[in-house]
């Protein structure tokens, strides 16, 4: 095989690994989804969010939710919404595992604490992670994302609601992402 031709095989093998590599990330079933006056409606996991004002919602499959807001720093800003069905494992220890991870440099701890939405009992986690810079000469890290992630159980059902946004820009959206993650509720379906 001539070196043309290995060049091109390479570059079809790349192309086709970057397509499968899309769809792993973004999902087959990625699309744009309506809130009903006001409020995104999930049916088949059983909650309702009102997510805020003008915001992109865009469904990733039937267990992942993104509301995408305003751009910053070329990062959206995001509050997210993940499911995870048939779980044995209780929350406390769930979240106590995920805490326990947040000890490496690649993360900032901040705050955990127990809440309540909906009259349920969660959790709620406050983190920051780090981004590792090098020099010459050093390496450290500097903030990079920070993570407000409440996780609840209903039902063997875990959901993990996340806000994502650069560190900066964290108390400015707080009181709007504050305000949906307490619209968060139950609904029965049939």
């Amino acid at each position: 095989m001539g070196k043309t031709n290995k060049i091109v095989l390479v570059l079809v093998i790349i192309f086709i690994i970057c397509g499968f590599a899309s769809v792993f990330v973004f999902g087959c079933t990625r699309s744009r989804v309506s809130p009903t006056n006001g409020k995104y409606v999930n049916r088949k996991f059983g909650f309702k969010i009102t997510p805020p004002p003008n915001w992109e919602i865009k469904q990733m499959g039937d267990s992942h939710i993104m509301f995408y807001g305003p751009r910053e720093k070329n990062l959206y800003i995001v509050l997210s919404i993940s499911i995870t069905d048939e779980v044995s494992e209780n929350l406390e220890n769930y979240v106590s595992a995920k805490k326990s991870r947040l000890t490496a440099p690649e993360y900032e701890f901040h705050s955990s604490r127990q809440i309540e939405i909906d009259d349920l009992e969660g959790y709620e986690l406050i983190y920051t992670i780090m981004a590792k810079m090098k020099s010459v000469s050093k390496t450290w890290y500097e903030p990079f994302r920070k993570y407000k992630v409440v996780f609840l159980m209903k039902n063997s059902k875990r959901f993990r609601i996340a806000y994502v946004v650069t560190p900066s820009e964290y108390q400015t959206y707080l009181p709007i992402i504050d305000k949906s993650i307490g619209s968060f509720k139950f609904i029965d379906v049939p």
